[in-house]
Protein backbone atom coordinates (compact mmCIF):
# COMPACT_ATOMS: atom_id res chain seq x y z
CA UNK A 1 0.00 0.00 0.00
CA UNK A 2 1.18 3.54 -0.88
CA UNK A 3 1.14 5.86 1.45
CA UNK A 4 0.39 9.56 0.26
CA UNK A 5 1.37 12.68 2.42
CA UNK A 6 -1.57 15.27 3.14
CA UNK A 7 -2.66 18.50 1.58
CA UNK A 8 -0.19 20.82 2.41
CA UNK A 9 -1.51 23.47 4.67
CA UNK A 10 -2.03 27.01 3.87
CA UNK A 11 1.01 28.96 4.87
CA UNK A 12 0.74 32.46 2.36
CA UNK A 13 0.22 34.07 6.03
CA UNK A 14 3.04 32.79 7.55
CA UNK A 15 6.96 34.16 7.54
CA UNK A 16 10.34 32.89 7.86
CA UNK A 17 13.95 33.92 6.97
CA UNK A 18 15.31 30.91 5.48
CA UNK A 19 18.55 29.92 2.99
CA UNK A 20 17.57 28.27 -0.37
CA UNK A 21 20.58 25.86 -2.04
CA UNK A 22 20.84 25.92 -5.64
CA UNK A 23 18.82 23.42 -7.38
CA UNK A 24 21.93 21.58 -8.07
CA UNK A 25 22.42 21.26 -4.52
CA UNK A 26 18.76 20.24 -3.85
CA UNK A 27 18.82 18.00 -6.69
CA UNK A 28 21.87 16.43 -4.72
CA UNK A 29 19.45 16.03 -1.17
CA UNK A 30 16.40 15.03 -2.82
CA UNK A 31 14.96 12.11 -1.71
CA UNK A 32 12.14 10.31 -3.78
CA UNK A 33 9.14 10.43 -1.80
CA UNK A 34 10.02 13.41 0.28
CA UNK A 35 9.18 17.26 -0.45
CA UNK A 36 9.42 18.38 -3.69
CA UNK A 37 13.40 19.81 -4.48
CA UNK A 38 12.29 23.44 -4.84
CA UNK A 39 10.83 23.73 -1.42
CA UNK A 40 14.34 22.66 0.24
CA UNK A 41 15.29 25.11 2.21
CA UNK A 42 17.30 26.14 5.95
CA UNK A 43 14.84 27.98 8.10
CA UNK A 44 17.25 30.15 9.91
CA UNK A 45 14.08 31.61 12.00
CA UNK A 46 10.58 31.64 11.81
CA UNK A 47 8.35 34.84 12.66
CA UNK A 48 4.73 33.67 12.57
CA UNK A 49 2.06 35.61 11.13
CA UNK A 50 3.01 38.14 8.30
CA UNK A 51 0.61 40.63 9.49
CA UNK A 52 2.74 41.25 12.93
CA UNK A 53 5.84 41.57 11.85
CA UNK A 54 7.31 45.32 10.69
CA UNK A 55 8.84 43.82 7.14
CA UNK A 56 11.43 46.65 6.99
CA UNK A 57 12.77 46.22 10.31
CA UNK A 58 13.36 42.24 9.57
CA UNK A 59 14.87 43.69 5.63
CA UNK A 60 17.11 45.57 7.96
CA UNK A 61 17.74 42.99 10.22
CA UNK A 62 18.92 40.56 7.31
CA UNK A 63 20.83 42.77 5.71
CA UNK A 64 23.27 43.44 8.54
CA UNK A 65 23.75 40.11 9.16
CA UNK A 66 24.09 39.04 5.62
CA UNK A 67 26.64 42.05 4.93
CA UNK A 68 28.49 41.13 7.49
CA UNK A 69 29.08 37.29 7.86
CA UNK A 70 31.11 34.83 5.68
CA UNK A 71 29.39 32.77 3.25
CA UNK A 72 28.36 29.62 4.63
CA UNK A 73 29.44 26.01 3.82
CA UNK A 74 29.19 22.48 4.47
CA UNK A 75 27.92 19.01 4.09
CA UNK A 76 24.26 17.06 5.19
CA UNK A 77 25.97 15.34 8.61
CA UNK A 78 22.55 13.46 8.86
CA UNK A 79 18.87 13.34 8.02
CA UNK A 80 15.74 12.94 10.41
CA UNK A 81 11.89 13.26 9.69
CA UNK A 82 9.58 15.25 11.99
CA UNK A 83 6.61 13.37 13.80
CA UNK A 84 3.35 13.49 11.52
CA UNK A 85 1.39 16.58 11.13
CA UNK A 86 -1.14 17.99 8.85
CA UNK A 87 0.92 17.41 5.94
CA UNK A 88 2.59 14.42 6.16
CA UNK A 89 6.19 13.78 7.87
CA UNK A 90 8.20 16.28 6.41
CA UNK A 91 12.18 14.93 6.32
CA UNK A 92 15.09 17.30 6.99
CA UNK A 93 19.05 17.18 6.52
CA UNK A 94 21.13 18.29 9.56
CA UNK A 95 23.89 20.56 8.09
CA UNK A 96 27.05 20.54 9.37
CA UNK A 97 28.37 24.03 8.47
CA UNK A 98 31.20 26.08 8.81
Amino acid sequence: MKSELAARPDVSGLAMIALYPTAEEAGAIFTAGGNPAETIHVTMVFLGEAANIDMKAAARAVGSVSGSTAPLSGKVGGVGMFAAGDDGYPQLAIPNVV
